[in-house]
């Protein structure tokens, strides 16, 4: 991605102001299974409050239009607010949720594929990868959980892009834990 250098600015600006943020999902998914992707996604992980000025700082560090999406197209109610920002090559999604931590997060996630969040610190990116996920890395297996993996345009969007994996169907993905991995 082009423009990683801005989402280090947003994550690093974020972390000093002691705000709560990672990415996660596809965007750290395709990093660690070395595949190219064009949209990233950084949760703000708010708890019950959102700084404002802290947020409108994130919106201008992003230099393009921002529109809002509405939570509520998201189905999802621990979602504050969803902000977009996008540009021809790339797109920026930044979500503010409730939860206080990512793993409460990745363990809603619909598919064991998405549940990896990266860090970014002191210039350094951190991956982690959920026990779900090594399943696909070690086994090639991939679980589905309900929500939005039991629509069928997902599904086969997943299933088209992993064609080497076997998927199951799983009724949670907990318990969750992570584990660091090299990239």
């Amino acid at each position: 991605m082009k423009d990683i250098k801005k989402v280090e600015e947003i994550l690093e600006y974020l972390h000093d102001n002691s705000v709560r943020a990672v990415v996660a999902g596809g965007y750290v998914r395709d990093k660690v299974l070395k595949r190219e992707s064009k949209d990233i996604d950084i949760f703000v992980l708010a708890g019950d409050k959102v700084n404002q000025s802290v947020l409108g700082k994130v919106i201008s560090l992003l230099d393009h239009q921002v529109k809002p999406l509405s939570p509520s197209n998201e189905g999802d109610p621990d979602i504050i607010e969803v902000l977009n920002s996008a540009t021809d090559d790339w797109q920026i999604d930044i979500i503010i949720r409730k939860e206080n931590t990512i793993e409460e997060v990745l363990s809603h996630f619909p598919c064991s594929l998405s549940q990896a969040y990266a860090t970014y610190s002191g210039g350094k990116w951190e991956y982690k990868v959920s026990n779900y996920f090594q399943e696909y890395m070690n086994n090639n297996l991939v679980y589905f959980t309900k929500g939005k993996s039991e629509r069928a345009e997902y599904k086969e969007r997943m299933i088209n892009k992993f064609d080497d994996a076997v998927f199951l169907n799983k009724h949670d993905m907990t318990p969750l834990s992570m584990t660091t991995v090299v990239n």
